[in-house]
C-alpha cells in the first residue's frame, strides 16, 4: 500500500512539475485597450486582427487614444447586436513559439431598451504581427 502510495505522488509530483514548465513557456504579451465604437455588425461572435488605418475605420469609430500603426495593430473580440447588457474583455494575450493567445470572458447582464455591440478592443506591438492569433473564450475559468 505504502508503495502505491509512493507512485501516485510521484505521478502527481511529475504532472505538476510538466504543468508548471509549460506554463513557463508562455510570454506575457503587454496591450492597451482602445475606447472606440464597433461598426462591424457580425451574427456571431467573431475575432478580428487589423493592421492598418483604413480597416480599422472600415470596422471603428473615434480611437481614443489613436493606434500608432507604425507600431502597433488590433486584435478585437467583436459580438452580435443585443439588447442584454453585455461586456466583453480581453483579459489576457500570451506568446508561444510566434503563436498569440487571446483569451477573453464574456458578461451578460440585465435587458436594455435599446441594442449594442458589444466588443473589446485592445492595441499590441507590432513585433508580434508574424505571429498566429489564437481566440479563447475563458469566462468562467480560474
Amino acid at each position: 500500500m505504502k508503495k502505491a502510495f509512493g507512485y501516485i505522488v510521484a505521478v502527481i509530483m511529475m504532472l505538476g512539475l510538466v504543468a508548471c514548465e509549460a506554463e513557463e513557456n508562455y510570454i506575457s504579451v503587454p496591450f492597451e485597450e482602445i475606447n472606440c465604437a464597433c461598426v462591424l455588425k457580425p451574427d456571431k461572435l467573431t475575432p478580428v486582427v487589423v493592421y492598418d488605418k483604413a480597416r480599422f475605420e472600415e470596422l471603428f469609430r473615434g480611437a481614443g487614444p489613436s493606434v500608432d500603426f507604425g507600431s502597433q495593430f488590433v486584435i478585437a473580440v467583436c459580438g452580435p447586436s443585443t439588447e442584454k447588457r453585455t461586456v466583453i474583455k480581453i483579459v489576457e494575450i500570451q506568446n508561444k513559439e510566434q503563436n498569440l493567445y487571446v483569451k477573453y470572458t464574456i458578461e451578460t447582464g440585465e435587458d436594455l431598451s435599446y441594442k449594442i455591440l458589444p466588443h473589446s478592443t485592445v492595441a499590441v506591438d507590432r513585433g508580434y504581427q508574424d505571429c498566429v492569433v489564437a481566440f479563447y473564450d475563458v469566462t468562467g475559468m480560474k
